[in-house]
């Protein structure tokens, strides 16, 4: 719930006469780098269905393990993005491949003018750190091989396309490849799942480009006691409350029709988690909330952290760890 002595009907009132129109959403193309942990894959290796995910124990595919056209299964948990905390699933399933590129033929290789090693599908569900759904991005590709060109810099193997996404990231698409890959751990599907991260896996980081996203874009910036623009004239200060205007900060909980306003009560939570740095140093965020009686801004109120220099500081919001554009703030 917003925290500054400015109420939501009489902020309200103000946003409505002090704003400029604004004239679109700011849509630009955006990085995801996403570290998983507790990476396994299970190759689907028994003969008698009544054998998987039998065994609590680390149990090794054998060695006479035939990998191409065997299917699997892999899991992992997200661990970050974009280095901030989050959690999440990541769920692969796929075919082994080997493909050769050899002029002639190689047993048991299929031939191919691509050096790929599987084919998949995956979906990895985002949550914030408290476990709150945030968004779901989908995807095809091969395994191995080079990065395609327009992958984040960084990208070293693996092809795959973005075909979607639900939550803040509905209507996703784009392209990525593995950044960095440790310990990861093929294991039979006889082992059971459940003993995943007793058993231990390995370490994952994928870069996503996603194109055409909208970004959170800042429009204004109050001060909180009173809701006055924040100005040269009037600067803002370590420890003060902010009222932060922004459009682009996606769904809200509970959902709302599309083009109808914000209730003032309840407030429309942001689903997604908010993040504001001045200067690169977090600030405290006391709440994100649909703006009430607007259908496009949202309403942030954050307190300003301390260390800051004088002058106008670097004022930048993230939304579902994608960052908008950069605001110059002036403070004292």
């Amino acid at each position: 719930m917003p925290r500054s002595s400015c109420s939501v009907a009489a902020c309200t009132f103000m946003l409505c006469s002090l704003l400029v129109p604004a004239i679109g959403q700011t849509v630009q193309d955006a990085v995801l780098m996403i570290d998983l942990e507790n990476v396994v894959w299970y190759g689907n290796e028994a003969t008698d269905p009544a054998k998987l995910m039998t065994s609590a124990a680390v149990t090794p595919l054998p060695t006479t393990f035939v990998y191409p056209f065997k299917t699997y299964l892999l899991f992992g948990d997200v661990a970050a993005v974009n280095g901030k905390p989050a959690r999440g699933t990541f769920i692969a399933r796929g075919a082994w491949l080997a493909l050769s590129t050899a002029d002639s033929p190689v047993p048991q290789r299929p031939i191919a003018d691509v050096g790929r090693n599987q084919i998949f599908d995956f979906l990895v569900e985002f949550l914030t750190p408290e476990k709150v759904q945030v968004g779901t991005l989908a995807a095809l590709g091969f395994g191995a091989g080079g990065a395609p060109p327009g992958t984040p810099p960084g990208s070293g193997a693996g092809n795959f396309v973005v075909t979607g996404g639900s939550g803040v990231y509905a209507g996703a698409r784009g392209q990525g490849a593995t950044v960095s890959a440790a310990n990861l751990r093929i294991t039979s599907a006889i082992e059971d799942p459940a003993y995943r991260r007793i058993n231990g896996g390995g370490k994952w980081r994928i870069g996503v480009t996603l194109y055409s996203v909208p970004r959170p874009e800042l429009v204004a910036v109050y001060h909180g006691s009173d809701f006055t623009p924040v100005s040269t004239a009037s600067p803002a200060a370590s420890g003060e409350t902010l009222i932060l205007a922004i459009k682009g900060l996606g769904p809200t909980r509970p959902v709302l029709e599309i083009g109808k306003a914000f209730p003032d009560g309840p407030f429309a939570q942001v689903a997604s988690p908010v993040e504001i740095t001045f200067n690169e140093k977090p600030g405290v965020v006391l709440n994100s909330i649909g703006w009430p009686g607007s259908a496009e801004y949202y309403r942030v109120d954050v307190t300003v952290p301390g260390g800051l220099d004088p002058g106008a500081a670097s004022l930048r919001v993230s939304s579902a760890w994608i960052p908008g554009a950069e605001y110059k703030v002036p403070v004292k």
